[in-house]
């Protein structure tokens, strides 16, 4: 058993991982430390289910407070009370006296990877980029 185990964790540690490059590389790692949070659930599950360690409801609101602090962290969930709200990228943006365009982009940056490495080589779109600045 305890070799098949350890296969089995190999085996879902390099699938997992692969899944995990493939998210930073077409969205960000943002996005990734967000999903990574179903994995803490998934593994508990099958923990569960293989019986393998016994069920503890304490660990349902420590698995929540987790997901929370992680989408906290990440600025999807934003706090507007004890100063949570101050040092977002939006709020730097607009104490920076950015217009709001602006700090829509990069309060977004975080969140999208326009210039990923997976995205084919476009040769005009240096001038597009160039052209997009010169009329902002």
């Amino acid at each position: 058993m305890i070799i098949f185990l350890c296969f089995f964790t190999i085996f879902v540690s390099g699938g997992y991982n692969a899944c995990g490059i493939s998210v930073t590389k077409y969205a960000s790692a943002a996005q990734r430390s967000t999903i990574d949070t179903a994995r803490t659930f998934s593994i508990w599950l099958v923990s569960l289910a293989l019986g393998l360690e016994p069920f503890v409801a304490l660990q349902i609101p420590g698995y929540i407070l987790l997901t929370f602090g992680t989408l906290l962290y990440n600025e999807i969930i934003v706090l507007p009370f004890c100063g949570f709200n101050e040092n977002t990228k939006d709020a730097i943006a607009k104490r920076q006296g950015l217009d709001e365009r602006m700090s829509q982009r990069i309060a977004n940056q975080g969140y999208t990877a326009p210039g990923s490495p997976g995205k084919a080589y476009d040769s005009q779109r240096r001038d597009r980029s160039l052209t997009a600045k010169m009329v902002d």
